[in-house]
């Protein structure tokens, strides 16, 4: 029987990549194959549910069996299990943002993302590689360029949890201001998500529609001091500080919560290799304006607001006449319900059994 191994440089909760990773296996398994991951970095939680270093590289010297590589960064132990693998080998990619955003705050990081790009540059040139599988076509770009033949490529969205989503029940435990408009983002706070493109666009929106918004910024802070410092110091240069709230990394009721009871998704991030929270929002029915970015108009899908440049009054505009249009409102809601159709989860696990066929690799 063949067997599986998934393997990415970390695993953390509510992270999209390792979301991936975690539902992958259980779908896999659920096809009937004998499937295991394994990653460097984890809680102890989670490498308690992984597979040790000896046993992925075990597992990949049979040519039987398949290795899942997840790429997002650069990983030098990862390099060294694909150097090793005599099995067939996938590279799911997820992009690696340009270090130009983190460049200013934190060099390591910026090393280690352009031993990524380096890395990226040499897994093209593979031919062990039987599959690159990209979240995006945005993602298999960066393949193509580097002369992989399209006909190796695939676009497969990655694995979610957004069902989760349009099944629960929200509660009303957060203090909400029922006459403000709610603008909710969810995402890292980190330099590439456009976080002061969202504060401008607040400032804008309160500048010329008066003080009835409130910004809700839902995920981990970028650990950076100097990044924290200059997104406080630019909300209190604006006066904002009463209609910003930071939530940090919060639990799957509360995101429920402000999925279910804020007014406008927006996201202004600079680049994305597919953006979940996307079709989360969507799938909550809660409309969506984004920048257009990336891979972001690609998962936004059509029939939705996507502005070509961070211009804050036309977003401040967008925000301002879809809150107060209950009929393009409902519009963008039901064209939103559409497109996340094309992300169930079934169909993402029929595209990796077409993979596994072409490969004639079986349970």
């Amino acid at each position: 029987m063949g067997r599986i191994a998934l393997v990415t440089p970390s695993l953390f909760p509510h992270d999209a990549v390792s979301e991936d990773v975690f539902i992958q296996e259980k779908e896999f398994q659920d096809l009937g194959f004998s499937v295991g991951k394994f990653s460097e970095m984890a809680p102890s939680e989670i490498k308690s549910t992984c597979m040790t270093y000896e046993q992925v590289k075990h597992l990949i010297k049979d040519p039987g069996n398949l290795l899942i590589y997840h790429h997002s960064v650069g990983w030098k132990g990862g390099g060294e299990l694909l150097k090793t693998a005599r099995c067939q080998v996938i590279i799911k990619y997820h992009n690696i943002t340009p270090a130009k955003f983190f460049e200013p705050y934190d060099r390591s990081i910026a090393s280690k993302i352009n031993e990524g790009i380096q890395q990226t540059k040499l897994f093209a040139t593979l031919n062990k590689i039987a599959w690159f599988l990209g979240d995006s076509q945005f993602n298999l770009r960066d393949f193509w360029e580097r002369g992989v033949e399209k006909e190796r490529t695939r676009v497969i969205a990655p694995y979610h949890r957004v069902k989760e989503f349009q099944d629960g029940v929200h509660q009303h435990s957060l203090p909400m201001d029922e006459s403000r408009t709610h603008l909710l983002f969810v995402g890292r706070m980190a330099p590439n998500k456009g976080i002061p493109h969202l504060i401008h666009t607040l400032d804008a929106a309160l500048e010329s529609y008066g003080s009835s918004f409130q910004l809700h910024l839902v995920g981990e802070m970028f650990s950076n001091l100097k990044f924290q410092s200059e997104l406080k110091s630019l909300i209190e240069s604006r006066n904002l500080s009463q209609f910003v709230r930071f939530y940090g990394r919060t639990n799957h009721e509360s995101l429920n919560e402000l999925f279910s009871r804020c007014d406008l998704f927006i996201v202004m991030s600079e680049h994305e290799g597919f953006c979940v929270p996307i079709i989360e929002a969507q799938a909550k029915g809660l409309p969506v304006i984004a920048l257009d970015r990336s891979a972001i108009s690609e998962t936004l899908g059509p029939n939705q607001i996507c502005l070509k440049q961070p211009n804050y009054q036309e977003f401040a505009a967008a925000i301002h006449c879809l809150s107060h249009n209950i009929e393009q409102k409902d519009f963008i809601r039901q064209e939103g319900f559409k497109n996340i159709q094309r992300f169930d989860v079934s169909k993402t696990t029929l595209n990796y059994q077409a993979v596994f066929e072409s490969l004639a690799f079986h349970p």
